[in-house]
């Protein structure tokens, strides 16, 4: 089991990613929040000292992150939000920031020893 040495971005769509969800198609009308959380993406960012230095990268990296979260739902780019701007990816996500990824490799050893150690 190692440490490594990136750690963790996980984004929460709000209500406004969910309105654009919807009003796709109409296949998507049921979708709902707790549907859009359970299927998150992770991603693995550089290691930070504190969260304002992981706010930092993302705010160089957003364009690139909410074209990716977007294109998860939908193909074709011309159907994208017009602006993708940070306040506008601020307004359609929460943040969630880890410091910390383990990788226990496939490790049986180690995953026990996670268990007990906790």
């Amino acid at each position: 089991m190692e440490t490594l040495e990136r750690s963790v971005l996980i984004l929460k769509p709000t209500k406004k990613f969910l309105n654009w969800v919807r009003e796709l198609d109409d296949a998507n009308s049921g979708v709902t929040l707790e549907d859009l959380h359970s299927k998150q993406t992770v991603y693995l960012i550089p290691p930070y000292d504190d969260e304002q230095e992981a706010v930092e990268y993302l705010w160089d990296y957003c364009p690139v992150v909410f074209r990716h979260q977007l294109g998860r739902w939908c193909k074709d780019a011309k159907l994208f939000p017009k602006d993708l701007s940070w306040n506008t990816f601020m307004q359609w996500f929460e943040i969630e920031l880890q410091p910390k990824v383990v990788d226990v490799n496939d490790d049986a050893e180690a995953c026990d020893r996670l268990g007990r150690d906790g």
